[in-house]
């Protein structure tokens, strides 16, 4: 503020005091004067301290969005490296599950043809345990 304004308020609340009866000499004057150049400092320092608080909030307010963005960013990445993952693990699996079974057909189409085998191998089998009862029968006779 201005020195003189003060001067000037300082001289019209001198006034008013000696208009209320007060009794206002230089002394008092100057007390009053250094009394409020005093509060008015401590106004302007209290006035720098919020603004630098302020500038300190906006920082801290940059840095805090900064960080949230970045957290953000990055769960986002995880979130499409996880489903890409999901995705391409997903993709393995039915493929593995596909060959699986076709492999089990072939698998359970081979088990069927030995199973016929078998059966065919144990009828000439028995044909052949025939022809040699027969043959034993018939070497048995002469």
């Amino acid at each position: 503020m201005n020195s003189q304004k003060i001067a000037g308020d300082v001289k019209g609340y001198a006034k008013v005091g000696q208009d209320l009866g007060g009794n206002f000499n230089d002394t008092t004057m100057s007390s009053l004067k250094s009394k409020y150049e005093i509060l008015e400092n401590n106004f302007l320092e209290l006035v720098k301290a919020v603004k630098d608080n302020n500038q300190e909030l906006e920082i801290f307010d940059g840095k805090r969005e900064f960080f949230l963005n970045s957290i953000d960013e990055k769960a986002r990445n995880i979130e499409d490296n996880v489903g890409s993952s999901i995705t391409k693990m997903d993709a393995e699996i039915q493929k593995s599950l596909s060959h699986q079974k076709a492999e089990n057909s072939r698998l359970d189409q081979q088990i069927n043809q030995l199973k016929i085998d078998e059966n065919i191998i144990k009828n000439q089998l028995l044909v052949v345990q025939k022809r040699i009862e027969d043959i034993q029968v018939q070497i048995g006779q002469k």
